[in-house]
């Protein structure tokens, strides 16, 4: 399982936050430039294309290492969370490129702030 969550705050009480098993590896997508305002506007990308093109053009070597990171975790058969600020753009944006290492059928997404 990937599942992706915002972090609740004193002003963000809409936000629901993680719901993982305690054995989940959380990976911390905060620290990643917030793609905010300066995505493209190619139509023949998603959204989620969009946030990881600015990832990877930004910060490559940070976005390697979140995504390595929950790949050994997987392969590990331990549940991962990846967790931003909202939880609708960067932790998409890296639990996909997550998922993107395994077959469709050895992972499934969980995003809390849809």
């Amino acid at each position: 399982m990937i599942q992706t969550a915002g972090t609740r705050g004193s002003r963000r009480k809409h936000i629901r936050g993680a719901n993982a098993p305690s054995n989940a590896i959380i990976i911390n997508a905060r620290k990643l430039p917030n793609p905010y305002g300066e995505l493209g506007t190619d139509p023949k990308m998603s959204h989620v294309e969009h946030v990881q093109a600015f990832l990877r053009e930004k910060c490559p070597d940070k976005v390697d290492k979140l995504v390595a990171t929950g790949c050994k975790a997987i392969r590990n058969n331990q549940p991962v969370v990846v967790v931003c600020l909202y939880g609708r753009d960067r932790s998409k944006a890296i639990a996909q490129l997550i998922g993107d290492n395994f077959d469709s059928n050895e992972v499934y997404y969980e995003h809390r702030e849809d």
